[in-house]
């Protein structure tokens, strides 16, 4: 599927949503170190460092961004790459979310 590289919102309802950077494939809700946040960085770090090793065995370079939400208690953190990878990353990451159905990680739609 081709998608288009281009930064949007998402709309989770009338009030809220937050927004998705430009390159993004993949992104996850990161909630803080708190006693009681339901996604700390342990809880996130391993399948972002999965997803971002199978982007580069196949040659492709990836980055991250952060960006804000509604809810001002999370941030959206995202795997992002360059323009010229974006489609065959998207793929990659379609047929991996598939593969992982427990991850915290989603697509970037």
């Amino acid at each position: 599927m081709v998608k288009t590289f281009s930064k949007h919102y998402v709309s989770t309802d009338a009030w809220r949503g937050y927004k998705v950077p430009a390159g993004a494939v993949a992104g996850v809700s990161y909630t803080g170190e708190y006693e009681d946040s339901p996604m700390k960085h342990s809880d996130i770090e391993p399948d972002i460092k999965a997803l971002r090793q199978v982007l580069k065995d196949n040659g492709i370079t990836s980055s991250m961004k952060s960006s804000g939400s509604s809810n001002l208690f999370m941030i959206k953190r995202w795997i992002c790459v360059d323009y010229e990878d974006y489609n065959k990353a998207y793929d990659i990451v379609k047929k991996w979310l598939r593969e992982h159905e427990d991850t915290p990680l989603h697509d970037a739609d």
